[in-house]
C-alpha cells in the first residue's frame, strides 16, 4: 500500500488493530478502536476503514474523505469479476471524515464473528442523512489477496434484524468496551493489540437438542390440524381460537 499512497502525495499514517482475546472476530468493534486511538496519536480528520485483504489496482482511486459524504472506495474487487456486490454495499474499504464518523457514532459493537457490520453501517449512513458516493468500476479495482473463508456468526440472524430496526444505533463509539495491551510502532505501521469483552448475552444462541426441535415441529402441525378441523362454523361447539373450546357449548 506505500507505494500507493506515496504516489497520491498524501499525509498518512497506517494503523493496524490486532484482536488478541479469545473472542470472535469483531471487525466493527476493531474499527471503533482504531477511531478512538488514531486520535490519541494525532489529529486525524479523515479515516479509511481497509480489509487486509485488499490492494488497490488504480492510482486514480484516492485514498481521501468528502465531507458529508461516505466514499465507498471497493466498487469492483477481483473475487467479484471486478463487478459491484450489491447496490447498498459498504465494505472492504470506506473513507469517512470524522466529522460524519460523529454523526453515526462509528459502528456497532455487537457484531462478533463474520458478516453483517458492512450493511449495519450503511443502515447508519441513511440514518444520519450521509450520501455513499462510490468511482466507476473501471478505478474504484481491487485485487483480492487469496484466504481461509471466514465462518458466518451464529447470532447474525438476530442482530441483523435488530440493525434493520435501527435498534443498534445506541451503540458504537459512546459506548466500546476494550483493553489495549499493546502499541507497537514499526517504521510502516502502527500496531494496537487490544481485548474485547465478548458478546452480549441477548444475542446468544438457544441450542436445542433434536429431540426439542423435533417435538415443536410435531406440536405445531397437531396444533393447525385441529384448528382446521374444529373450525368455528362446525356445529358443536364453539372454538374461541385460542386452541380451547368454550364449556358452554361442548367439553372436548
Amino acid at each position: 500500500m506505500h507505494p500507493i499512497l506515496q504516489r497520491q502525495a498524501l499525509f498518512y499514517r497506517v494503523i493496524v488493530v490486532e484482536q488478541i482475546d479469545k473472542q470472535s472476530f469483531n471487525r466493527a468493534a476493531l474499527l471503533n478502536i482504531g477511531i478512538l486511538e488514531a486520535q490519541k496519536l494525532g489529529s486525524p480528520t479523515c479515516f479509511v476503514f481497509h480489509d487486509v485483504d485488499l490492494l488497490a489496482e488504480d492510482d486514480r482511486n484516492i485514498y481521501e474523505c468528502v465531507k458529508g459524504a461516505a466514499r465507498a472506495m471497493s466498487v469492483a474487487a477481483s473475487k467479484w469479476k471486478y463487478k459491484l456486490q450489491y447496490q447498498e454495499y459498504c465494505g472492504g474499504v470506506m473513507a469517512i471524515d470524522l466529522y460524519d464518523i460523529k454523526k453515526f457514532n462509528g459502528l456497532a459493537n455487537s457484531f462478533y464473528g463474520w458478516g453483517g457490520e458492512d450493511d449495519d453501517l450503511y443502515h447508519r449512513l441513511k440514518s444520519s442523512n450521509t450520501s455513499i458516493i462510490r468511482k466507476p468500476a473501471n478505478i474504484a479495482r481491487y485485487l483480492m489477496l487469496q484466504h481461509d473463508s471466514a465462518v458466518e456468526s451464529p447470532e447474525l440472524k438476530s442482530v441483523m434484524e435488530m440493525s434493520s430496526k435501527d435498534k443498534l444505533m445506541n451503540e458504537g463509539l459512546n459506548n466500546i468496551e476494550y483493553k489495549i495491551k499493546d502499541v507497537h510502532e514499526t517504521p510502516l505501521y502502527t500496531l494496537i493489540q487490544a481485548e474485547l469483552p465478548g458478546p452480549r448475552k441477548v444475542f446468544k444462541v438457544e441450542q436445542k437438542s433434536f429431540f426439542t426441535r423435533f417435538s415443536e415441529q410435531v406440536g405445531n402441525t397437531i396444533q393447525k390440524t385441529v384448528q382446521k378441523i374444529m373450525a368455528p362454523s362446525q356445529e358443536g361447539g364453539h372454538y374461541t381460537g385460542d386452541s380451547s373450546w368454550d364449556s358452554s357449548k361442548q367439553t372436548l
